[in-house]
């Protein structure tokens, strides 16, 4: 439980520098370019998602729940939560391409398909099917989240710092 917890400050970071470099750009984030916000919006959904998650089993716990309430709900809800990241990301990707907009570069594609197996892993984990719930898938998916994110914010600072955002 401990190793879960200390995800949540990482996270929280991650989130914290993604809002300076925000602040810090030279234009208006009303002025970025749309994938620009939506690489922005995907990237504190990922690191305020983690933070949340790392937290939740420790509320199952300081209540009492066993391992298996713990591990299932918490993996259950996380699951569900990747899974509607999934959808909302992918229809503002179709949303951008069918203004006009080049589609995502090719190596950002293979995320949302990893987020789902990654998800699907976590309801598979949550029903005790294959194996009883357990820290481990839910830790794995954490940290993949975790490395998403990180991806992500590097690809914003890749991102011009001045232009019209056109």
């Amino acid at each position: 439980m401990d190793a879960v917890l200390r995800l949540a400050p990482i996270a929280l970071s991650l989130a914290g520098f993604s809002g300076l470099v925000a602040a810090l750009r030279s234009r208006a984030i009303k002025d970025w370019l749309p994938r620009e916000r939506l690489l922005l919006s995907l990237l504190l959904a990922g690191t305020l998602g983690v933070m949340f998650f790392s937290l939740l089993p420790s509320v199952f716990d300081s209540f009492g729940a066993s391992t298996w309430i713990t591990w299932s709900v918490s993996s259950m809800t996380l699951g569900l939560y990747l899974m509607t990241v999934v959808i909302l990301g992918l229809r503002s990707e179709r949303a951008l391409v069918r203004r006009g907009h080049k589609r995502a570069q090719p190596f950002a594609w293979w995320l949302f398909p990893a987020t789902l197996i990654v998800s699907v892993g976590l309801l598979v984990n949550a029903s005790g099917i294959v194996f009883a719930p357990s820290i481990g898938p839910y830790y794995t998916a954490l940290l993949f989240i975790l490395m998403e994110a990180a991806g992500m914010f590097l690809l914003l600072l890749s991102f011009p710092t001045e232009g019209t955002g056109a």
